[in-house]
């Protein structure tokens, strides 16, 4: 027989942490952004790495933090699955 479960306290801050790792990347790609605005760069290397930039790199970090899947829905499945035991349980989480 199999036993499953976890620490709610550690999933719930576990959850928060992928939240606030998806806010990091948020960032991260809104500085990329500003920069390469702000850069005085053009030529084919410009442009060639600017549109992998827009068309594969950032959509993929956008999808590690917001996609199905990625660090905030599951960040925000973890921290309430945390708390909805915790209140089924009487344990206080979070």
């Amino acid at each position: 027989m199999s036993v499953s479960g976890a620490n709610l306290e550690q999933l719930y801050q576990l959850g928060k942490q992928f939240c606030s790792d998806a806010d990091s990347i948020q960032t991260l790609i809104k500085n990329i952004d500003n920069q390469i605005a702000a850069a005085q760069w053009t030529g084919t290397n410009a442009t060639q790495w600017t549109n992998q930039w827009q068309s594969q790199f950032k959509p993929a970090l956008n999808n590690v933090g917001e996609g199905q899947g990625g660090l905030r829905p599951t960040g925000v499945y973890l921290m309430g699955q945390a708390q909805g035991i915790g209140q089924a349980t009487g344990t206080q989480v979070g």
